[in-house]
C-alpha cells in the first residue's frame, strides 16, 4: 500500500515543476515611468501608477494591499538629520501573529541628484497632490477622507486586485523587462514589486521589513 501511495503522489506530481516564481522590475529605473503622469495605464487602474510602482517596490505591499490601502494611511514626517519622510501604516499581515499591523517609513532618496529617482517620498507627496486635486470633495480640509484610497482608479474607487496586477505587468512592458523567464519558471506577477523592493533595497544597504 506504501509503494502504490508512492507512485501516486509522483505520478502527480511528475511534470509539474517548481512554484512559478515573481520577477523583480529595475528598482533605480521606475522613475522612467513618468511619476507626473495622471492617466491609468489600464482599464479600471490606479491614478498616477508609477507612483503606485514605486511606492510598492519601497513598502512591499502586495498588489491587494496596494490597491485598497487608504490615502489617510500614510503620513510626511520629518526623519534623522531632518530628512523629508513619508510613514505607511500598513495592515495585518500572515506573519503578524498578533494581526496589529505595523507602519514603514522612508526618507527621500532622491540624494544630491535634485531630481525624483524613483523616491518613495516624493511618489507619496505626488500622489497626495494629485488626489487633492482629482478627488476634491473627498478632502476635510488637510486631511483625506477615510474612505479614499491612497492609488484609486478613476472614479475613486479601489482598483480590483487584477487591474493591479495589470498595471504592474505594464509597467514592465513599459521598462522592457522580459514578462516571463526562458525556462518558464518566473514571470512579472502581482508579487513583482515586493521582489524589486526585497532585492533593489538589499543591494542599496537598506534594511528590508517584509509584512
Amino acid at each position: 500500500l506504501n509503494q502504490y501511495l508512492v507512485d501516486m503522489v509522483r505520478s502527480c506530481e511528475r511534470g509539474a515543476g517548481a512554484p512559478t516564481k515573481a520577477l523583480p522590475l529595475p528598482l533605480l529605473r521606475l522613475h522612467e515611468l513618468d511619476p507626473t503622469r495622471d492617466d491609468p495605464w489600464v482599464r479600471g487602474g490606479p491614478v498616477g501608477p508609477a507612483c503606485a510602482m514605486i511606492a510598492g517596490a519601497w513598502f512591499l505591499p502586495r498588489e491587494i494591499e496596494l490597491s485598497t490601502s487608504r490615502a489617510s494611511l500614510v503620513s510626511l514626517e520629518t526623519g534623522p538629520d531632518d530628512n523629508p519622510a513619508v510613514r505607511w501604516f500598513l495592515p495585518a499581515s500572515k506573519t503578524d501573529q498578533e494581526a496589529r499591523g505595523g507602519s514603514r517609513a522612508h526618507g527621500c532618496a532622491c540624494g544630491d541628484a535634485g531630481s525624483m529617482l524613483s523616491c518613495p517620498y516624493h511618489a507619496i507627496v505626488l500622489q497626495l497632490r494629485r488626489l487633492r486635486r482629482m478627488f476634491p470633495d473627498r478632502w476635510d480640509g488637510d486631511a483625506p477622507h477615510r474612505d479614499l484610497p491612497l492609488f484609486p482608479d478613476a472614479d475613486g474607487q479601489a482598483p480590483s486586485k487584477d487591474a493591479m496586477v495589470a498595471t504592474i505587468v505594464e509597467a514592465a512592458r513599459r521598462l522592457e523587462v522580459t514578462l516571463t523567464s526562458a525556462d518558464g519558471s518566473g514571470r512579472v506577477s502581482g508579487h513583482s514589486l515586493r521582489v524589486t523592493g526585497a532585492q533593489g533595497l538589499a543591494r542599496l544597504g537598506v534594511d528590508t521589513w517584509a509584512i
